[in-house]
């Protein structure tokens, strides 16, 4: 979520900042460019979370693989996740 907005906030500054670059007097393409360079940290921080969140669910995922019995992985991954050759 955090993600999402930041990026939408991020990218419509910059939007706005580029469509009117003729009609902007300086001091509001200055307040944009402000605005655009303080409100990055949200996208900035959902980026953090959704990167942390992926790799939590890899990590869970191999334990899960690993700890399973033999008899619950498909046939070519018990040779794979305990390191020997099929």
């Amino acid at each position: 979520m955090l993600l999402g907005v930041g990026g939408a906030i991020f990218s419509s500054l910059d939007w706005a900042l580029a469509d009117a670059r003729n009609s902007l007097d300086p001091a509001a393409a200055q307040a944009l460019n402000v605005l655009s360079n303080d409100l990055f940290w949200p996208f900035q921080a959902g980026l953090a979370v959704f990167s942390i969140g992926i790799g939590l669910a890899i990590v869970s995922i191999l334990v899960f693989l690993r700890s399973a019995s033999p008899l619950d992985r498909p046939a070519g991954e018990s040779a794979s996740l305990s390191g020997q050759e099929a």
